[in-house]
């Protein structure tokens, strides 16, 4: 997977790229756009040359690397990333996403108003507690 940050006139976008250039279509992608779910970071697409770019917008975030970089975590901050993994779980589930797409990684977990949100990459497969004790 590539990525790179992508900064316009009043956005920022993270572009997660498909590095192989093959990606069969699913419904996925498509239901992430289509229903801007609550935990997933708002989502756009660019089909290219049979590849696949999504497009993550950032704007006025910062990834949960960052934060942890600048100061040490807080207890009350890591149980608030606890109580929203357990909701985008739930979310997945409800529109029948797979939770093993979703990137647990501390670079692409972003932070708002004490809010979490999540990459969800289709082409990315990492078994949940693996991910989640790597995150850890």
């Amino acid at each position: 997977m590539n990525e790179t940050v992508k900064r316009e006139l009043n956005k920022t976008y993270l572009i997660l790229t498909n590095e192989d250039h093959h990606y069969e279509e699913s419904y996925e992608v498509e239901m992430i756009v289509k229903n801007e779910l609550e935990r997933i970071l708002p989502l756009h697409v660019l089909r290219l040359d049979g590849g696949l770019q999504l497009f993550f917008e950032i704007s006025s975030m910062q990834s949960l690397k960052d934060c942890a970089l600048r100061s040490k975590l807080t207890a009350e901050t890591i149980r608030l990333l606890f109580e929203s993994i357990e909701q985008l779980m739930q979310e997945v589930t409800n529109y029948l996403l797979d939770m093993e797409c979703v990137v647990l990684d501390l670079a692409h977990i972003y932070t708002r108003e004490g809010m979490f949100y999540f990459c969800y990459c289709p082409w990315e497969r990492n078994e949940i507690l693996s991910a989640f004790r790597e995150m850890l």
